[in-house]
């Protein structure tokens, strides 16, 4: 049988042979071991019925490869010898570190340590000194007498921060070497100086530091910052024998204070860093122009917010007297690296009297933007006009909402009145009641009814009236409908193609007030989405982009009852949506025709094939344009199912403006 042994150079490794006496006399056995580096007892002995282990040990002094023999004369005690032999085969491996030293210390100051050097042969050996670590300095040789142990001092003086590993060896002229693996903990040095800077929320500071180069060769210097809201270059380059500053920005997104840090390495002249106290600093409220506010109305104010940053961000709106002062967006959200525009409005609740207040707009992820408002009352101007659609010769019934502005009750007195006696006949108050008593800041309904009789447009005013010096007017415009088209108009092309196409419009029950005499027209184009239903005011966004319509003569001579349309449909995307096309008559009167708009799916942009190797990873990358004013979000998926070894990297992302 063969026994192999391993083990690095310097070190020993012991096997154990299991000798087992099943007999009823001891065993003396004698022991002879062979071969270099491998040593053992040269006798043992094993008790009747009991067993024994054998150690043998395999020490190599350096690198090697070792034959020997081990031989075991069995004495059984009743004459009978039996003997045994084995096969030796050692090898001597690289030496593994005497052990690994851990220095903690900081750069740019030296550290000390003492490595102990061991011979473990039997002569004087002269051993040279190698090692990876930087910046170190020591003896390049040391002596150790046979089977000593020398001490060796080395100093170590890192120039920057950080873990770093290395070694150091003892190499002795015959080539054998001992080591030891150095792990190296170092510190930041100490902060050049502490610098305090300061900028308002969303504004940018410039900030310098001057960097000088002594040696004669041109230097790179990494930079680091540390901190939120620290933006500059990673490197800097410094020509021989001069100084360059560092430029770098402070532009904070939210208010208050953190500490921070800018860290320059260079692998010759080290690492140095200066501590930042960092302070964002709220901006002063913006003080908006005072708003003049006819009593019972809201105006408004505009005012623009930027948001930095990649994400969208929702604003939470706090008012110090939300009955006076508010914001007109029930849900003011800002786009990712967009502006949006609000409106502040103000209500009135006395003539002459100046109200102040302040309106927060709040953000968790860039912070607070606030306004100090003011306001003043004047007297009542005519209100929002109210439009009236109704069929001719039907009547529809509209109630209009009138707010007490003031927090005491006011009796009001209703009236309508009309340069025409024709249309007051067809805008009436549709209730007997003409005084009503209005509790302080609530409301009341007041319905009005529309008859008319012929296609023409109608105008009235209803009057509320508290006193000779104080009123409020509502203007009413009243349009009669012609009866809606019942034939259904059909604009059909494929996706990111465009179709042009003529459509002639039928105006019945049109009157010529004067048949000698044109009669213009204006058109309009409408989703039938309602404006204040913020979840489908994409539908108009899409038709608004898609569809392009015009009346080829905005004109009609008696007794031409004939428009032509041209429309111009360019979807960018699949669609399948009505479109109602309204035509006002100048002198009154509407037309309303239903367009029906179908954009079928699009050819295929291209074909992509990707071809890879059993277990190794491809992609491909394709690009996409935006052809929309501003950045556009856009979702990318697979219409069928893929195995999970193909995905996706883009799942959502935004695309820039003409990108």
């Amino acid at each position: 049988p063969v026994l192999e042994f391993g083990v690095a150079a310097g070190k020993s490794v012991t096997q154990t042979l299991p000798l087992i006496n099943n007999s009823r006399n001891s065993w003396n056995i004698r022991v002879s071991v062979e071969g270099k580096s491998f040593n053992g007892p040269q006798t043992i002995q094993v008790p009747a019925g009991g067993r024994a282990e054998y150690p043998l040990t395999f020490s190599p002094e350096w690198v090697s490869d070792v034959q020997g023999k081990l031989t075991m004369t069995i004495m059984k005690g009743d004459g009978d010898v039996d003997e045994r032999m084995y096969e030796l085969k050692g090898t001597g491996k690289e030496p593994i570190a005497e052990d690994k030293v851990i220095l903690d210390c900081q750069a740019r100051r030296p550290v000390k340590h003492v490595f102990e050097v061991p011979n473990t042969t039997n002569e004087r050996l002269n051993f040279h000194v190698e090692s990876d670590l930087p910046n170190i300095s020591g003896s390049s040789n040391i002596s150790v007498g046979p089977r000593g142990r020398g001490k060796y001092a080395l100093t170590i003086y890192p120039n920057v921060s950080g873990i770093m590993n290395g070694s150091i060896a003892f190499v002795a002229p015959s080539g054998r070497f001992v080591w030891y693996a150095v792990e190296l903990r170092v510190t930041a040095p100490v902060a050049e100086t502490k610098l305090e800077i300061s900028a308002t929320i969303r504004k940018a500071a410039e900030v310098e530091i001057a960097v000088s180069n002594p040696l004669t060769q041109m230097m790179t210097f990494d930079v680091e910052l540390e901190g939120e809201g620290l933006y500059g270059e990673p490197f800097l380059k410094v020509e021989p024998g001069e100084q360059r500053n560092y430029k770098f920005i402070f532009a904070p997104l939210v208010a208050g204070e953190s500490q921070g840090a800018i860290r320059f390495f260079n692998p010759e002249l080290g690492e140095f860093w200066y501590r930042l106290k960092l302070s964002a600093l709220r901006p002063e409220p913006i003080v908006l122009p005072t708003i003049q506010c006819p009593i019972g109305r809201k105006t408004t104010s505009k005012i623009t917010i930027e948001n930095p940053v990649e994400t969208d961000i929702e604003l939470t709106v706090l008012s110090s007297d939300a009955m006076r002062f508010g914001i007109v967006e029930k849900r003011p959200v800002v786009k990712a690296n967009g502006t949006a525009t609000f409106e502040i409005w103000h209500s009135s609740t006395s003539v002459g009297e100046r109200i102040d207040g302040e309106i927060t707009l709040s953000s968790q992820l860039i912070g607070d933007w606030t306004y100090i408002v003011s306001g003043i009352g004047s007297t009542p101007e005519a209100m929002p006009t109210t439009v009236i659609h109704a069929p001719i010769n039907t009547h529809l019934t509209r109630l209009i909402k009138f707010v007490n502005p003031f927090s005491r009750p006011v009796s009001v007195e209703v009236s309508m009145k009309s340069e025409s006696k024709k249309h007051l006949s067809s805008i009436r108050i549709f209730s007997k009641k003409t005084k009503y008593v209005i509790a302080g800041n609530k409301s009341i309904q007041i319905p009005i009814c529309f008859m008319p009789k012929a296609m023409e447009e109608y105008r009235a005013t209803l009057i509320l009236s508290r006193d000779e010096q104080l009123s409020w007017r509502f203007p009413i415009i009243g349009t009669s409908l012609a009866p809606v088209s019942t034939g259904l108009i059909e604009i059909k092309c494929q996706a990111r193609k465009v179709v042009e196409k003529i459509v002639p419009l039928n105006l019945d029950s049109i009157e010529f007030e004067d048949q000698s005499k044109p009669e213009n027209f204006r058109l309009e184009v409408s989703s039938g989405v309602d404006p204040k239903n913020a979840k489908d005011l994409w539908k108009n966004e899409l038709i608004d982009r898609c569809i392009t319509a015009e009346l080829v003569e905005d004109k009609l001579v008696y007794p031409n009852k004939k428009l032509l349309l041209k429309v111009v449909f360019e979807p960018l995307r699949t669609i399948h949506a009505p479109v109602n096309f309204l035509v006002y008559k100048k002198s009154g009167g509407c037309w309303k025709f239903n367009i029906n708009l179908v954009a079928t799916e699009p050819e295929i942009d291209d074909a992509i094939t990707i071809t890879g190797k059993l277990g190794v990873s491809k992609s491909v990358a394709f690009g996409l344009k935006n052809m929309l004013e501003g950045a556009a979000k856009f979702e990318a998926f697979f219409q069928c199912r893929f195995s999970t070894r193909v995905h996706c990297s883009a799942a959502q992302r935004y695309i820039r403006t003409r990108g």
